[in-house]
C-alpha cells in the first residue's frame, strides 16, 4: 500500500514535492514486512522503467541525453540511462539553476559527463534521448524542435489537465506507454489531445508489457521518432520494494 502527498509549492520552500511512505505486507497473512520512503521509491523505480523502455525504443548508438528537472526522479534518470547506453554527454536543463548546478555537480561525483545547459530549444536538438521529468502544467517540449530519431521520455504529467510536449511532439511520434488505462486517461500528454479529437486512443502502438514480451518490435528504423509516456504502474512499486526487502533480508 503506497500513501503519497504531492505538494508542488513545497518547491520554493526547498523542501520535496512529494512525501509519501509505502507498506510491503504478506499477501497471505496480511502481516506488515516492511515500511519504506515510497518517494525514494517511486524515483528509482521511475526512472529505471524509463530506461527499460528506452532499451528497446532509442537507438542503440544514442550518445547524448537531455534531462529537463532537477527534482528526486531527474537525479535518478542519469545513472538509469548510463545502464542501458553508452552516453557522452547528460545535458541537464531546469528552471531553478541553483538546484541545477547541485544536480549537475552530483552526477559528476558519480563520474557521469553531466553539464548544465541554459539553451532549452538547442539542447532538444542536440539530444538523441530527451527525458522530461517536471511538474509543469504546459508544454515545455515542443514538435518543431525534434530531430529524425529521438526518443522523448514523458514523464512528469501525471494529472489529465497537465502536460509536458505538445501536440506537434506527439503526433510526429510513435507512441509508447507504461499502461493504456493509466496513461491514456490519468495524463494530459494524451488525455488533452484525445479530448480535443488530434489523437487517437489506438494510435498507441504497445505497452511496456508487449516490448518485453516482444509482442512489438519498438523501434523500427534509426529516423524514427519515439514517445514514451510514463503513467506509473502499481507492480512497478511492488518489483522495487520486493528487491529492497529481499536485499535487506
Amino acid at each position: 500500500m503506497k500513501q503519497v502527498t504531492v505538494a508542488p509549492a513545497n518547491a520554493q520552500q526547498g523542501m520535496p514535492s512529494i512525501f509519501a511512505r509505502y507498506i510491503l505486507s504478506d499477501a497471505r497473512t496480511g502481516q506488515p514486512l516492511a515500511m519504506m520512503n515510497a518517494a525514494e521509491l517511486t524515483s528509482r523505480r521511475t526512472a529505471c522503467t524509463s530506461a527499460l523502455a528506452a532499451d528497446y525504443l532509442a537507438r542503440k548508438d544514442a550518445k547524448n541525453l537531455l534531462i529537463v528537472g532537477s527534482g528526486k526522479v531527474a537525479q535518478h534518470l542519469a545513472q538509469a540511462y548510463a545502464s542501458i547506453r553508452d552516453l557522452e554527454t547528460i545535458n541537464i536543463w531546469a528552471r531553478n539553476s541553483e538546484k541545477m548546478t547541485t544536480m549537475v555537480n552530483e552526477l559528476q561525483a558519480l563520474g557521469l559527463n553531466a553539464r548544465p545547459v541554459h539553451d532549452l530549444e538547442a539542447a532538444v536538438r542536440a539530444a538523441d534521448i530527451v527525458s522530461c521529468a517536471t511538474l509543469s502544467r504546459t508544454p515545455v517540449i515542443f514538435g518543431e524542435w525534434i530531430n529524425a530519431g529521438t526518443h522523448l521520455d514523458m514523464i512528469g504529467s501525471h494529472k489529465p489537465d497537465t502536460r509536458e510536449a505538445d501536440d506537434a511532439a506527439l503526433l510526429k511520434s510513435t507512441v509508447f506507454v507504461d499502461s493504456r488505462m493509466g496513461a491514456l486517461h490519468e495524463t494530459g500528454e494524451l488525455a488533452i489531445p484525445i479530448a480535443a479529437g488530434t489523437f487517437k486512443e489506438d494510435a498507441v502502438q504497445a505497452d511496456i508489457t508487449e516490448l518485453i514480451r516482444g509482442e512489438h518490435p519498438g523501434r523500427r528504423t534509426a529516423e524514427e521518432i519515439t514517445f514514451f509516456k510514463s503513467a506509473g504502474l502499481a507492480v512497478e512499486d511492488l518489483a522495487a520494494a520486493l528487491l529492497v526487502y529481499e536485499k535487506m533480508n
